[in-house]
């Protein structure tokens, strides 16, 4: 998008808020060349359970938000288009612990983020855009890495669990020493589950 980065700081500045972050789950690059679509930006609302027991959005987005005037309070953080001030990353970084949790790394992210006090917004407008198509030449990614995977994968969804207080966590894990990784101190597990509308425990 032409002047992204000036509208994008625009996005952000409008929420009056230094604890922003403008986040939703991007275009689909063939709308790019539709203007009508300028305005019309994907939203995640359903918050679903996944058989591996983490939370979880739907990927594509399952709402839209058309012609907003001010960006919007969202419940949810889309890895695939974020931006924050630099301290967001400094105070709840990604977790080098949870390797392949794509599709499911949104909800524990926002757990991260919001429980430190930080609010996610969507745009007023579409910003990035990105290609959903498969990879050309056939290849998924990291396939060399493709043995190890589900193994990895399932010991981040036992830290995740864990830090989210859900059944099936990591065994022995301690809460207090997650430090940067575990949740935030500014706001409660329990106000998260009253803000999202779910319960964690159900």
């Amino acid at each position: 998008v032409p002047e992204w980065d000036a509208k994008l700081k625009q996005e952000w500045m409008n929420t009056n808020n230094e604890f922003a972050i403008i986040s939703h789950q991007p275009s689909a690059l063939s709308d790019f060349e539709k203007p009508e679509l300028a305005k019309v930006v994907p939203r995640n609302c359903a918050v679903d359970f996944l058989e591996v027991k983490v939370p979880h959005y739907d990927g594509r987005g399952d709402g839209k938000v058309e012609n907003l005037k001010q960006p919007l309070l969202s419940h949810t953080w889309s890895p695939g288009f974020s931006f924050a001030k630099c301290h967001l990353e400094e105070s709840a970084p990604y977790d080098g612990f949870t390797p392949y949790v794509a599709g499911v790394e949104a909800f524990a992210r926002f757990a991260r983020f919001w429980t430190r006090g930080y609010d996610v917004y969507t745009p007023t407008q579409n910003i990035v855009y990105t290609n959903y198509q498969p990879n050309p030449d056939g290849h998924g990614t990291m396939e060399w890495m493709k043995r190890w995977k589900y193994r990895l994968r399932e010991k981040s969804l036992r830290r995740i669990r864990s830090y989210l207080e859900l059944p099936d966590g990591e065994e022995g894990l301690k809460l207090e020493n997650l430090g940067i990784y575990g949740l935030g101190k500014r706001r409660s597990l329990k106000q998260l589950n009253e803000f999202v509308g779910i319960d964690l425990a159900a």
